[in-house]
């Protein structure tokens, strides 16, 4: 494999198809028809991306890590790039301007789709799939995937009950994305919160069918790409196309395929309650100031009072330990039965720091119910109780 290109151009490549950690994933590079064309593996996803190339002489290559190549590139600045791959040696050698560099890569026998994924991602794409709004995909993708549970999903080739009690909680791990004929949404839940936001039909760039098109939950690991590589390259457009066992982001020059949990995400519908008798509208710099003022009291177990009162709402936090304490009292509108509960200063934070509206609606039922805080239209979050 020969190949020349800018080096401006292969360190954005490399970037992208990177996992920006120290876990070994396969780096694969491919030339032909004058371009080059990365791949970055990880352990449930396939992240590719080309570039423009002079292509001397076509072929393959294989790295375990594309940390030696970001690490020279960093040392060549703008110049272009000479790329060789000698396939008996397994020697990558990178030459820029007076500058020379090699390292080691793998045989490509090493290389296995099966090995590395798994079948799943060997399987067709259902196509046209359906076009979205890149940005306003990843931002509300942004807005609600702090309410996932933290972690990437497990995919254990575990059979029978082991499989169902290993796994349990992958669907947790994700961002759950549902069509309908008009709008899309974007819902995330860690079992103890759930936040959701839907966007109208104006931000899907081509027509679909729901009938054909399956919902699916994006893990963790492929949120946090997708909204990488977006902000990285400016993306305008993403074609979303779904698979058996797993679905692609294809954008201009790439596309990131992953792997689909079996799991189901919970019935949004069943879990939101029904209208609360009781509603209250507060400022949301206020609120999110008069919280975070409280909760400096007691910032371990991050347990906060919300206490109403006419039409005036006090936050208090107290650590029983070391005898402090903390509130703050704000005005809100409209007149509300005197009622107070306990919630986490952590969620309600969350869902304050990820709406733009300058207003948040807060509605309860009682100290045991769960609290409902929307923001504009569409954004909705639904937070459980703590112990008074």
């Amino acid at each position: 494999m020969k190949a020349k290109c800018q080096a401006r151009q292969l360190t954005k490549a490399v970037q992208i198809v990177s996992n920006h950690s120290d876990t070994k994933q396969f780096f694969y590079m491919e030339t032909s028809y004058g371009q080059l064309t990365l791949q970055g593996r990880f352990a449930s996803m396939l992240v590719r991306y080309a570039i423009p190339a002079e292509v001397k002489e076509s072929g393959k290559a294989l790295a375990d890590s594309c940390k030696p190549l970001e690490m020279i590139l960093k040392n060549l600045g703008d110049e272009q790039v000479q790329l060789d791959f000698e396939q008996d040696s397994r020697s990558f050698n990178v030459a820029g301007g007076v500058q020379n560099y090699s390292f080691y890569g793998l045989t490509l026998t090493n290389y296995s789709l099966p090995d590395v994924l798994s079948e799943e991602l060997d399987t067709p794409l259902t196509r046209p799939g359906v076009s979205l709004e890149a940005k306003t995909l990843v931002n509300g993708i942004k807005n609600i995937k702090f309410a996932a549970e933290q972690g990437d999903m497990s995919f254990k080739p575990i059979k029978g009950e082991e499989r169902i009690e290993s796994t349990r909680r992958d669907y947790l791990r994700g961002v759950w994305l549902e069509f309908k004929p008009d709008q899309y949404r974007l819902a995330a839940t860690d079992g103890r919160r759930l936040t959701t936001t839907t966007v109208d039909s104006q931000n899907i760039l081509e027509g679909i069918d729901v009938a054909k098109f399956e919902n699916f939950i994006i893990p963790n690991q492929a949120c946090a790409k997708l909204i990488e590589i977006v902000e990285t390259l400016k993306i305008q457009q993403i074609q979303i196309i779904s698979g058996e066992g797993h679905a692609m982001f294809e954008f201009e020059g790439g596309s990131i395929d992953f792997k689909l949990t079996e799991q189901g995400f919970p019935d949004i519908q069943k879990i939101m309650p029904e209208a609360y008798p009781t509603k209250i509208i507060a400022e949301t710099e206020r609120l999110k100031t008069a919280i975070e003022q409280a909760a400096l009291a007691a910032p371990e177990h991050h347990r906060i009072k919300l206490q109403f009162t006419g039409e005036q709402l006090q936050v208090q936090a107290t650590d029983g330990q070391f005898l402090k304490s903390a509130r703050a009292t704000i005005p809100v509108k409209h007149k509300v039965q005197d009622i107070n509960f306990f919630a986490s200063s952590k969620f309600l934070l969350d869902v304050l720091n990820h709406t733009d509206s300058r207003e948040v609606t807060i509605e309860f039922k009682d100290p045991l119910s769960a609290v409902v805080v929307k923001g504009k239209e569409g954004y909705y979050n639904l937070i459980m109780p703590m112990k008074g």
